[in-house]
């Protein structure tokens, strides 16, 4: 690493009376949203750098765990997670924030671990442009990126009622739909006793053809879960031979009205019921077969549906697990890259890797490959001070950077894993440090209740 001195930050936002917990910059606008420890909100004007709104959202006694803005939810929405039980839908425009949310889930958790808004791989956005749903194809495939999508991905991945399990749930329906892991199998126990779930992502890689998927980190594993689709083209299908049987049977009825009525009818019967019991049968084995190719010819909205979820998330020993969510008993795979509760993952934009920090000295860097169900270690860094409360990866997939308890921010680079730089500005526990969605600003939230704003490494325009 260089040994120039660390730079300084561009601007430091102050206003805040207490721990800044958690910071999500806007999708599209120069806006940055903070969040407290006494249930304090404020949005920030990036380029004036200063205050917007404000408004104690969460009582003081539960304070802010978490904060997002999605493309999902609109221009002018954003959630906040209280450890209140609550999860928030809030309304902003020009006049400022509103004062009754628009919707509210309760919850039930009253743990530390922050909630994820759906991540989906899209190309690149413009101001204001909703993206769209990205179909694999050689060509294109490594030129994808993941970003949240406003397409029909309005869901949240937070550690559940039972503070082993992870949920998804859906903001439009407020209803939760997935639950991993379900109790059923013998290692629904075995699960349960790694510990808490403290870290997660939602995500939607190419591989998974529109299946949603969650990385999640919770002190000790990562899961990723697919949960399989009503196949309605087989439905279709089979009624258009329902049809054509139908027809046959009438041609032979009227060529010979007497004698084979009652024939025909006897066995159009028959067809229809071997049909609907094939159909069935076809629903109910649908945990064991793959049905990839009626995925790929269903549209994007409808392949990233709530019945198509995969889900990952990490546990309280250190280590990590893969779900199929088709098959909710089993683990795919498990991995333990620390030893200590993992308190942070973050996935890159490609969906093919990440990082993860935890209470021990390590950062580790991996990649995910999704064909084979396997999470492999690219990249260990250890540290002289443990404890790593945050991780973010730039939209670019360039820069990584990390929020200490030393008070520290620190910069490498994603692909090679090497260190750039410590930012030294903070005062006390880092607790938090994201991107811009044009790649130009950082920002990093300390519990010393300031929010620091960074220009480093700008890309190339």
């Amino acid at each position: 690493m260089s040994k120039r001195p660390s730079p300084d930050p561009v601007a430091v936002l102050r206003g805040h009376r207490a721990s800044v917990t958690d910071i999500s910059f806007h999708p599209f606008k120069p806006i940055l949203f903070s969040g407290s420890a006494d249930g304090e909100l404020r949005i920030w004007d990036t380029f004036r750098r200063q205050t917007v709104s404000s408004a104690w959202l969460h009582s003081a006694a539960h304070g802010i765990v978490a904060l997002a803005s999605s493309s999902s939810l609109g221009t002018n929405k954003f959630v906040s997670q209280g450890r209140d039980g609550t999860l928030k839908v809030w309304d902003f425009d020009d006049a400022g924030l509103s004062r009754i949310p628009s919707l509210t889930i309760k919850t039930n958790t009253y743990h530390f671990c922050k909630f994820s808004m759906a991540k989906n791989q899209s190309t690149g956005l413009k101001e204001g442009e909703p993206s769209k749903d990205c179909i694999e194809t050689e060509e294109a495939h490594t030129n994808q990126s993941c970003s949240e999508s406003s397409e029909g991905l309005p869901y949240v991945a937070l550690s559940g009622e039972n503070s082993s399990e992870v949920e998804i749930w859906d903001l439009k329906s407020a209803e939760r739909f997935v639950r991993l892991p379900s109790n059923i199998g013998h290692n629904s126990s075995s699960v349960s006793s790694k510990g808490m779930c403290m870290a997660l992502q939602l995500f939607v890689p190419s591989e998974s053809r529109g299946f949603l998927n969650v990385m999640a980190g919770e002190f000790e594993a990562l899961v990723c879960a697919t949960v399989p689709r009503m196949p309605w083209d087989v439905f279709a299908h089979s009624f258009l031979l329902l049809c054509m049987v139908k027809g046959v049977m009438t041609k032979c009825v009227s060529s010979n009205q007497n004698s084979v009525t009652k024939v025909s009818q006897f066995y159009e019967a028959q067809v229809i019921l071997l049909y609907i019991a094939f159909l069935f049968l076809l629903y109910a084995v649908s945990g064991v077969l793959s049905f990839s190719s009626l995925a790929d010819s269903l549209p994007p909205v409808t392949r990233a549906s709530p019945s198509t979820c995969r889900m990952g998330f990490g546990y309280e020993d250190g280590s990590m697990l893969w779900w199929d969510v088709r098959n909710p008993g089993a683990p795919i795979s498990s991995v333990k890259f620390h030893s200590e509760p993992v308190l942070s993952v973050c996935i890159d934009e490609s969906c093919k890797g990440g990082v993860s920090g935890a209470a021990d000295e390590k950062i580790v860097m991996y990649s995910l490959d999704h064909s084979s169900g396997t999470c492999v270690v690219n990249k260990e860094i250890t540290l002289e001070r443990p404890g790593i409360s945050g991780t973010s990866i730039r939209p670019d997939g360039k820069i990584a950077a990390t929020a200490g308890w030393d008070h520290r921010v620190r910069i490498y680079n994603y692909r090679k894993g090497n260190a750039l730089a410590v930012l030294k500005y903070h005062h006390a526990t880092c607790n938090a440090v994201t991107f811009s969605s044009d790649c130009k600003l950082m920002a990093s939230a300390s519990a010393d209740s300031t929010v620091a704003l960074w220009e480093l490494y700008p890309p190339r325009t």
